[in-house]
């Protein structure tokens, strides 16, 4: 197994960084350890608006991205470690890899740390039934990419209230998460270990054979991928699944992230919305002409 250093904690890097090695490292297992500073990850067909606070998420400037893999909705901060491994989708008997195959060393490597991690449900960690990390995987030419979060010293309180949305005025195909009781690792482990030794320690425990780095022109590679993808609005919210708001105030339509139908009790704002993106920046700038319907913002997001 070889180990790919990546010590940024730019999120939309990052996520770049992971998608760069799964599409150019075609042999082997590799395995990414790496931090995130604060974010929200929806997977790749849900509908980001009823999965996260949107609105919340940008006063506190932090990131939202839309990952390659399917599942659920995610928080990210530098209290949690992310897991990549990449590697063959089938075995040497042709058997397809299973979420255990990947979850299986992760949870000995916990265990063995003396945390009493156990796998729970298909792709899950877990403490005494609460919910440590949660798994994705996704397979593209022969190859298999499962990645994960690991909730060592998160804060629990932003994962309640970024993560909630207000799913019962949507109506739309987008896949839904499943909330589950969280804990942190820390919380259940006799060590004052920060995040990032606990990160070195577990790259310890799963033993890569070699570590190596990306080379200049290599992170280039990984920059134009952020740049041209996960940091655009087309990514972002333009693959966003169709669906329909409703509430007593308001209601829409959106196709690809953009509102393609409204009803609101104002003609001129009705006008001024059709046709436009579901961008924070976007609409608020239109609403604020409309003092009695500034409140509307947070309904749209």
């Amino acid at each position: 197994m070889i180990y790919i250093e990546n010590e940024c904690h730019d999120p939309y890097f990052n996520a770049a960084f992971e998608e760069y090695v799964f599409d150019k490292y075609r042999q082997g297992t590799i395995l990414l350890l790496w931090i995130n500073s604060p974010c929200v990850v929806c997977g790749r067909n849900q509908n980001i608006f009823s999965e996260i606070d949107v609105l919340e998420a940008k006063r506190r400037n932090i990131a939202v991205i839309r990952r390659e893999s399917g599942g659920g909705c995610v928080y990210h901060d530098m209290g949690n470690i992310n897991y990549t491994f990449i590697t063959d989708a089938f075995d040497e008997n042709n058997n397809k890899i299973s979420y255990q195959d990947m979850i299986m060393p992760v949870v000995n490597a916990l265990n063995n740390m003396g945390i009493k991690a156990h796998m729970n449900r298909t792709c899950d960690i877990a403490i005494d039934n609460m919910k440590i990390s949660g798994s994705a995987q996704y397979s593209k030419n022969g190859r298999l990419l499962h990645h994960a979060t690991l909730l060592y010293d998160t804060c629990l309180d932003n994962i309640r209230e970024l993560t909630r949305g207000h799913r019962d005025n949507y109506e739309g195909k987008g896949v839904k998460s499943e909330p589950w009781q969280v804990t942190n690792i820390k919380e259940h482990f006799n060590s004052s270990m920060t995040a990032e030794e606990f990160k070195n320690k577990l790259k310890e425990m799963l033993n890569p054979v070699e570590v190596k780095t990306l080379l200049a022109d290599e992170l280039n590679e990984v920059k134009k991928i952020m740049n041209e993808k996960y940091l655009t609005w087309e990514w972002t919210y333009g693959r966003n699944p169709s669906f329909n708001y409703k509430d007593e105030d308001i209601s829409f339509m959106s196709k690809k992230g953009i509102i393609c139908d409204v009803e609101v009790a104002c003609d001129e704002l009705r006008s001024k919305l059709l046709f436009q993106k579901l961008d924070t920046d976007v609409i608020a700038d239109i609403i604020k002409d409309f003092d009695d319907k500034k409140y509307l913002i947070e309904h749209i997001f």
